[in-house]
């Protein structure tokens, strides 16, 4: 009988240290998730703010073709109207 509550407080005391082991393992992976939760935030707002920035300069782009292309249709207006004038004065 005495064999058995020995036994039994070994487990016992076994159980405590495990526990005890157990609450710092999740202590420490909490602390791991909110870590790698920041790292993952950041990294989500840098592509985020690469995403506008792409989509600004897209932007950009479009309006200097734009711009391009009316300057080319401006001088091809005035240079048609240009070749009218000298065909009528000839």
């Amino acid at each position: 009988m005495w064999l058995k509550l020995v036994e039994f407080g070994k487990q016992l005391f076994n159980l405590k240290s495990q526990t005890e082991q157990n609450t710092s393992d999740i202590k420490d992976l909490q602390q791991k998730v909110h870590e790698l939760t920041v790292v993952v935030t950041d990294l989500v707002q840098a592509v985020q703010r690469d995403r506008d920035n792409m989509s600004h300069e897209v932007e950009k782009l479009q309006l200097r073709l734009e711009n391009a292309l009316l300057k080319v249709e401006r001088r091809f207006i005035l240079g048609s109207k240009n070749a009218q004038q000298q065909d009528e004065e000839v």
